[in-house]
């Protein structure tokens, strides 16, 4: 089960960190096309400065082996003060700032270690803090956006063409109400000449 775990935490350490490798070349771009003005580009800040932080303050914890005595005396020719150590193991044994010294004049964390991590956990912070800012604006400018679509689709059905309506007798449309003729058009109608025939005269009328 313990293989299985620690197969499980290297393929995510793997793969995030050839995200982070990818992010790193994004964000050198985003300079330039001013992407560092999109959610996207603070997330991969974020994520690298988090990678880069983790992976240093695990390496600085971690490297000086397990016996220090031996760390010191036959990596780093160095020698190791019993006294003093003992003297400091609080100090020693602290997550933040890291420190494991052979003696009072030789510590086995490099002194870029500590100060680099300051850096990280500060760049983490503001990439945050501004994704924050993103996503209060999103989430109060939804409102506004609601209210104008809905603004819009009032004017939209204000400025809808009416149609006409016959003011003739009874107020009907089209001129098809009480007491209103509908005339058919069959088309046009031919001039009339001398020649022509005279239609024949209505002989049902009194």
């Amino acid at each position: 089960m313990k293989e299985v775990g620690a197969l499980g935490t290297a393929v995510v350490f793997i793969g995030w960190a050839m995200w982070n490798l990818w992010s790193l070349f994004r964000i050198a771009t985003g300079l330039r096309d001013r992407s560092w003005q999109r959610p996207l580009w603070w997330t991969r800040v974020g994520s690298v400065a988090l990678f880069a932080g983790l992976t240093t303050w695990t390496w600085a914890l971690f490297s000086t082996g397990l016996d220090v005595s031996d760390t010191c005396q036959f990596v780093h020719h160095e020698y190791y003060d019993s006294t003093y150590t003992g003297a400091h193991a609080a100090e020693f044994r602290k997550l933040f700032p890291l420190h494991n010294k052979c003696n009072a004049h030789f510590d086995l964390v490099p002194p870029w270690v500590n100060p680099f991590l300051v850096v990280c956990t500060v760049v983490v912070v503001a990439a945050v803090a501004v994704l924050l800012r993103f996503g209060i604006t999103h989430l109060t400018g939804l409102p506004g956006r609601w209210f104008r679509q809905r603004s819009g689709g009032s004017r939209l059905v204000g400025h809808l063409p009416r149609l006409p309506l016959d003011q003739g007798d009874g107020g009907s449309v089209g001129g098809c109400g009480r007491g209103a003729s509908a005339s058919v058009n069959h088309g046009p109608t031919a001039p009339r000449t001398a020649d022509s025939p005279r239609p024949p005269a209505d002989r049902s009328a009194p």
